[in-house]
């Protein structure tokens, strides 16, 4: 019997192993099968989720597939939720990386609007991805993504959100890769931002040392104090 646990299977299952194309192929065969069952949010948001993997490895464009699949989404009458957006934000802007933290904005802009449309607000994942994408777009040299970083980081503090550390693991990152161009100065950066983690009582973990680590490696070409 094809029940709704069975296709959430075969979808997650074909995330992993196939294309996007190989999802919407399954979902179709259970909108038109026998049984009856019908592609829930749970079973979207997987499809959404493999978008944003498969733009990530470079393999279709996140933005225009994703919105796809959020407006076939809407006419199949499942309301999309956080959950989808974050995995739709994700999907946009991935195919920004390594073009300069400056193309991630308008990617997230977009995005957060048609969130707000739909009435759901932003919640730390989504802030956290755009950091993420902010920093991973950045070169090295630069500011590393950090003033673009920031300006989420304000943004999600404005919205009564606190980092975790994952969050601060991102700024860590921007400070890295910025300490290429100028020096020790963004590794003096990063150590005050363990010290701001340790009183907004987040622990530090593993990355986080690693990368100012790195912040301390990528320094020795500039090793000027700023």
């Amino acid at each position: 019997m094809f029940t709704a646990f069975t296709m959430h299977t075969h979808i997650h299952t074909h995330t992993h192993t196939h294309t996007h194309t190989h999802t919407h192929k399954c979902i179709h065969a259970c909108n038109v099968s026998a049984s009856g069952v019908v592609p829930d949010r749970v079973t979207w948001n997987t499809v959404m989720h493999a978008v944003a993997n498969e733009a990530a490895r470079g393999r279709l464009s996140g933005m225009q597939h994703g919105l796809q699949v959020l407006e076939t989404m809407r006419a199949t009458g499942i309301r999309p939720d956080v959950r989808t957006y974050n995995s739709l934000l994700r999907a946009c802007t991935a195919t920004a990386w390594g073009r300069g933290s400056e193309s991630i904005r308008p990617r997230s802009a977009w995005v957060l609007e048609l969130m707000r449309a739909d009435g759901i607000e932003p919640d730390l994942i989504t802030f956290t991805t755009i950091l993420d994408a902010c920093v991973g777009a950045a070169t090295l040299g630069g500011d590393g993504g950090r003033g673009e970083a920031m300006q989420v980081l304000e943004e999600m503090q404005k919205s009564g959100l606190s980092p975790n550390v994952v969050t601060c693991n991102c700024l860590l990152s921007a400070c890295a890769k910025a300490a290429y161009s100028h020096g020790l100065v963004m590794v003096d950066n990063g150590l005050e931002l363990l010290q701001k983690m340790k009183v907004m009582g987040v622990a530090p973990d593993i990355i986080s040392f690693n990368t100012l680590i790195s912040a301390c490696s990528y320094s020795a070409s500039n090793p000027q104090p700023g």
